[in-house]
């Protein structure tokens, strides 16, 4: 379960264009996990605080949370 979500870096890629995507990155040792929206040139970091306890669980919700993104972007 998400517990929090805290806005970290905006950054700027090297080129123009493209549709806006969201991929959830690999898990901490505490279960937390990184979110990557990506629109044009920016590329936002989101901190995603879970109730996960573990690596494992982590990944479970990643995989999950994965999912449920591909499915908002067809």
């Amino acid at each position: 379960m998400v517990k929090r979500i805290i806005p970290s870096v905006i950054s700027v890629k090297g080129h123009a264009g493209g549709k806006t995507t969201a991929k959830v990155l690999r898990s901490d040792a505490r279960g937390n996990l990184r979110l990557l929206i990506s629109s044009g040139t920016s590329v936002q970091e989101l901190r995603i605080v879970t109730t996960a306890g573990s690596f494992e669980s982590g990944e479970a919700l990643r995989c999950e949370l994965n999912d449920a993104l591909a499915d908002a972007q067809d």
